[in-house]
């Protein structure tokens, strides 16, 4: 038991009661509350409530349906479905082969307790702790990018996506809120009993004078990692003549956290993200949207500009993360978990060192390392459709418009797993809209 887990209780209730069409909403709305525990589940770390309602929509739905009906549609030859089953299949095997039969043949790095602290340190490759954690992540998110996929195909989650992530947002953002406030206050402890996680809080860290936003999250990291996903999303949608009411102050709000992130990744990505946006997804004349931000872009740049050139404080949190940390002890440290995955792929023949087995910087070396050419092959064969897949002109202009608005943002949270993420798994709200895509794809006309 957690101090959470009441809440991770009633959630698990309404999604059993609500079923999955009308309960999705229930996962995205969780998807904020990153380092509350639902459940500890011994050596393999914590269940999320996001988790938990994940968990409870798949029951409701065997409850409903014992038999599935209509997740064959997902696991068709040549789906991406069957392609992440696949990987599932093959990342589970590994884990449990892979370092028994590679056994001291390559290195790795692992978190060892050195005077009170875990250090990561390289040693020779052994079967670990991290196997089951790492397939258990892996196998939430497999899951919620096909318990999406049948929502979305089958009409339900609510309204659509744009409803159920406006309350993620609205969500995300009075944690981030609350947070600041706390900070502010001197009450940094504040949120205490919604961080339950089995984890390291890094929940109060300064950066230049500014405190760095966690929100419902662990660490920083987490946070900006969730929130480019939302800015992504917000803004494609924010930039079509089929925009919601509220669409344009989302991505405002999503852009304020973005920035208030302190993520050096996150604002590199932030810009790539907007520029591509504004580049290349936007119908053909001008429109409503990108009109305004067109002609608020320059502006704001300027004013950027000049509060940095003006602002001392400034100055200092830029230099600090944009500057120096490339040439710290942490990005070091990344460089050679990176270079050491590479090492392990071409040491173990391209099979790869096994799921969990390791520690990574960057999403494809962590996948290269540890799923090896084969597992990172159907990794890729199963997220080409959700990235680059059209969608069918002869489809409500509605969907359309959802579908690329989902697009925007799995690209955008995979661009930031390129440079930070250091395992595989992309996370639940990745699956949540790669599942989106691939059901507004689908839907019934």
């Amino acid at each position: 038991m957690t101090p959470t887990t009441p809440l991770a209780l009633l959630i698990m209730v309404l999604a059993l009661w609500l079923g999955p069409r009308r309960g999705f909403w229930l996962v995205a709305v969780a998807l904020p509350f990153g380092s509350a525990a639902a459940l500890s589940v011994g050596g393999t770390g914590t269940l999320s409530l996001a988790d938990a309602a994940l968990i409870s929509l798949w029951l409701a739905w065997g409850l409903r349906d014992p038999r599935l009906t209509g997740l064959s549609a997902a696991l068709t030859p040549g789906a991406p479905g069957t392609a992440l089953i696949a990987l599932l299949l093959w990342a589970g095997l590994g884990a449990m082969i892979l370092p028994e039969l590679l056994s001291a043949r390559t290195e790795v790095y692992v978190a060892v307790q050195r005077e009170g602290a875990a250090v990561w340190q390289r040693v020779p490759l052994a079967p670990g702790p991290g196997a089951l954690g790492q397939c258990l992540r892996l196998a939430l998110s497999v899951s919620a990018l096909l318990l999406a996929q049948h929502v979305l195909r089958q009409g339900g989650a609510a309204r659509g996506p744009p409803v159920v992530l406006a309350a993620a947002t609205l969500m995300h953002a009075a944690l981030a809120g609350a947070d600041l406030a706390s900070h502010t206050m001197g009450m940094p402890h504040l949120l205490d009993p919604l961080r339950s996680m089995r984890a390291m809080m890094l929940d109060n860290q300064v950066v230049g004078g500014v405190k760095r936003l966690v929100g419902g999250f662990p660490e920083p990291a987490g946070f900006a990692y969730f929130t480019i996903g939302l800015y992504a999303f917000w803004l494609r949608l924010w930039l079509s003549d089929h925009a919601p009411r509220g669409a344009g102050a989302l991505t405002l709000l999503c852009g304020a956290l973005l920035l208030r992130s302190t993520s050096s990744a996150a604002w590199a990505c932030g810009a790539v993200v907007t520029l591509w946006i504004l580049a290349r997804h936007g119908r053909p004349g001008v429109e409503r949207g990108q009109a305004v931000v067109l002609a608020c872009l320059p502006g704001a740049l300027g004013l950027l500009v000049i509060a940095w050139l003006t602002v001392p404080w400034l100055q200092g949190l830029t230099d600090q993360l944009l500057v120096q940390k490339l040439a710290s002890v942490s990005g070091a440290e990344r460089q050679s978990w990176a270079l050491q995955s590479l090492r392990n792929l071409v040491e173990t023949g391209g099979l790869g060192t096994g799921l969990g087995m390791s520690r990574s910087s960057g999403w494809l070396f962590a996948c290269l390392g540890s799923l090896g050419v084969i597992g990172t092959g159907l990794y890729l064969k199963a997220l080409a459709p959700v990235l680059f897949g059209s969608p069918d002109p002869s489809r409500p202009m509605t969907d359309v418009v959802i579908l690329r608005a989902a697009q925007s943002g799995a690209g955008a949270i995979l661009l930031q797993a390129l440079l930070t993420r250091p395992h595989p798994d992309l996370g639940l709200f990745f699956a949540v809209l790669a599942g989106s895509v691939l059901g507004l794809r689908q839907r019934s006309i």
